[in-house]
């Protein structure tokens, strides 16, 4: 997967998703990941479904990508956000590597540390149409850590997700080197169409679960592009490797 902290808000002019019929693997979720703010964060992943096959898949690679490194960019673009609608037109310049372990069974144990400074970016200013509060504008966080499939020779495959199964709702892994608060919404309206961006995130110092929400309402015409901390009550995540087809 794709992450001083830029903050500049908004959405994909498209949210692409992808239709599935439930869990193919019927998996139920037995991920264990650290508790927020942890500053050497553990994810033990078993039960991988794989799509489109693995090739030489040998490693998993957890890369952090900075603002600049990401070349094709939605029209706005949230801390933390890799949306799967511009995955693919991606390309993978720069990156710094912060952990790679063996691919086993469909499993592997990934263990995230402490950032360098170089790895961590700060908050640019909220648009000004939006209601976006930000408690600490200090606060820097990674930008995006994709969690990458890679061959013997280091070179990337795909992605893994660690997604619901409608892909609707998808989960990062977000450092902040201190507590901060991001709530408030921007919506905005051009040729596109109206895309809506809503913020209940509540980050602790050291390695944190996010969560990206992406959709868009069949009777409004609105483009929903969401992000938070706390999983919705129901919802259940299980790890994907590349894409359905």
């Amino acid at each position: 997967m794709i992450m001083k902290v830029k903050f500049i808000l908004a959405v994909v002019a498209v949210c692409v998703l992808v239709a599935c019929n439930g869990n193919e693997g019927g998996e139920e979720d037995v991920t264990s990941n650290s508790p927020n703010g942890s500053e050497v964060y553990n994810v033990n992943v078993v039960n991988v479904i794989e799509y489109g096959g693995t090739g030489d898949l040998v490693t998993v690679a957890a890369v952090s990508y900075s603002f600049n490194d990401v070349v094709i960019k939605p029209e706005f673009l949230i801390p933390g956000r890799s949306p799967r609608g511009t995955r693919a037109a991606e390309t993978r310049a720069g990156g710094d590597l912060l952990a790679s372990v063996p691919y086993v069974d469909k499993s592997f144990k990934l263990t995230l540390t402490t950032p360098d400074d170089s790895q961590l970016e700060e908050f640019p200013p909220a648009p000004p149409e939006s209601t976006i509060e930000v408690s600490d504008w200090s606060a820097r966080t990674t930008f995006v850590v994709e969690i990458e499939g890679r061959n013997a020779s280091g070179e990337y495959i795909d992605d893994f997700w660690y997604e619901t199964d409608d892909f609707r709702i998808y989960a990062q892994y977000m450092y902040a080197d201190k507590d901060v608060d991001i709530t408030g919404t921007l919506v905005k309206s051009d040729a596109y169409g109206t895309y809506s961006e809503k913020y209940d995130v509540h980050l602790k110092k050291g390695w944190n679960l996010t969560y990206y929400e992406e959709g868009f309402g069949e009777a409004t015409g609105v483009y929903i592009c969401h992000m938070y901390t706390e999983l919705p009550a129901g919802k259940m995540l299980r790890w994907d490797f590349g894409f359905m087809d």
